[in-house]
């Protein structure tokens, strides 16, 4: 390409003498014959080039733009399918994990309930049992040291309360029931909660699940809060490694 091509774009877009008087049409009209007078007296090959050369700017053109459209890229209030549909995807996920942290909520709140009612109902046993215990003791005393003394209604008396101390039906029903529904939430901590949480449980218990830690192990270094601490002197909970002292732990 020669500096003959440019010097043709230069006269066909060259400023053309219009008369002001004229209206529009009349001006376009002598703009048009101005031009095609030009390409009349321009030489076929210039003018073939010339035409190439307008091709390969369009072609050009027409590949950049889409992108000053933002055809392929991301503006404010657009995407394309696939991230709407990443989107969708996303938020049925979190609606799901939401939906899950709410049932495995209510069943952390359920097994609070029924450990405070189990461990009442331990508390009545063990006072049954200590008194069991005492009516044995005070038998074995009548028997020994008073061997004369008529003792039918004072068995008879005591035969009728330990019928109604042996009653185990609400130990057991709480014994089943507890162990059934914290199986449940540790189902919950184990498919849910550890898989999300990468098995960091954050600053929150891995024992209770309802307290925040605040006391660590030497030498594992496994944290606990210092409820679950007192049922756990001996070993870690964890690792089983045999625990030396726990220190405080500041988050």
């Amino acid at each position: 390409m020669d500096a003959s091509t440019f010097a043709y774009v230069d006269a066909g877009f060259a400023p053309v003498p219009v008369d002001t008087n004229s209206n529009n049409s009349m001006n376009i009209n002598v703009m048009q014959q101005q031009i095609n007078q030009d390409l009349v007296r321009r030489d076929p090959q210039q003018l073939a080039d010339t035409h190439a050369l307008i091709d390969e700017i369009s072609e050009i053109r027409d590949k950049l733009y889409p992108y000053i459209e933002g055809i392929h890229r991301q503006e404010i209030g657009c995407e394309s399918k696939e991230l709407h549909a990443i989107k969708q995807s996303l938020h049925a996920t979190i609606q799901t994990v939401k939906d899950v942290y709410l049932h495995m909520n209510t069943q952390m709140k359920k097994v609070d309930t029924l450990e405070k009612q189990y461990k009442n109902e331990l508390d009545t046993v063990h006072r049954n049992v200590s008194k069991l215990t005492d009516f044995i003791d005070f038998l074995n005393i009548l028997i020994a040291k008073h061997d004369d003394l008529d003792i039918t209604e004072i068995v008879k008396g005591i035969r009728t309360i330990i019928h109604t101390l042996s009653d185990n039906t609400s130990i057991k029903l709480l014994h089943d029931s507890y162990k059934f529904e914290s199986s449940l939430l540790q189902y919950y901590i184990e498919h849910f909660v550890k898989p999300i949480n990468g098995g960091n449980m954050g600053t929150t218990c891995s024992i209770c699940m309802q307290r925040s830690v605040n006391r660590f192990l030497d030498p594992c270094g496994h944290t606990i809060c210092s409820e679950c601490l007192q049922e756990c002197q001996d070993s870690c909970f964890i690792c089983r490694s045999h625990i030396i002292q726990s220190r405080p732990l500041y988050l």
